[in-house]
């Protein structure tokens, strides 16, 4: 019980996640982010392994931002990020 309340977010808190477009799939109830199409193909072929639809995306990064106030709602932002190195 302390284990799920200690888990659970408040509202003196910001949280941010950083989501990003990834090939994966969750097999036998464990992620498996950033997998080749070959070894996607591969795993999705294997009849005996519990694999569930393919993964879209993964996080990339998590951060919780304490605040003074308590806050309320939800944002999604949509970013495309190129690189613009020489």
């Amino acid at each position: 019980m302390l284990k799920v309340l200690n888990a659970s977010r408040r509202a003196s808190r910001i949280y941010v996640r950083l989501v990003g477009r990834d090939t994966g799939a969750v097999i036998n109830g464990e992620a498996m982010p950033s997998l080749p199409s070959s070894v996607l193909a591969v795993m999705q072929g294997d009849r005996g392994a519990a694999v569930n639809p393919p993964l879209q995306s993964s996080v990339l990064g998590a951060w919780e931002i304490p605040m003074d106030i308590a806050v309320e709602g939800l944002r999604t932002l949509a970013l495309t990020l190129t690189d613009r190195r020489p």
